[in-house]
């Protein structure tokens, strides 16, 4: 039972937040909530799910250290679609054998 957060990326946007990673479980979503909880994150916050992509939390940098700190493990974000619980198993095959860069 693992979370994971990958680099902190620049995104352009009109949201508030241009910085942020993505926190996922290895496990399955009731862990990544519980994590997210301990960090202070709202569970309206959390992402994917129910055919919208695996679940996730976009975290800020702030967010993404305290997860550190909490024992979250960095990642790249390409072995953090690997290592989603629900990151669609043919994407993750596809990244393993080296068909998606």
């Amino acid at each position: 039972m693992t979370i994971f957060v990958d680099p902190p990326k620049r995104y352009v946007t009109k949201l508030r937040h241009k910085v942020w990673s993505h926190m996922v479980s290895d496990t399955d979503a009731a862990e990544l909530h519980g994590f997210a909880q301990r960090l202070g994150l709202k569970r309206t916050w959390s992402q994917g799910g129910a055919g919208k992509g695996p679940h996730h939390y976009d975290v800020t940098p702030s967010y993404r250290a305290k997860a550190l700190t909490l024992g979250a493990v960095e990642v790249s974000s390409r072995e953090l679609v690997c290592k989603n619980y629900d990151g669609h198993f043919a994407r993750r095959a596809s990244v393993l054998d080296g068909a998606i860069p």
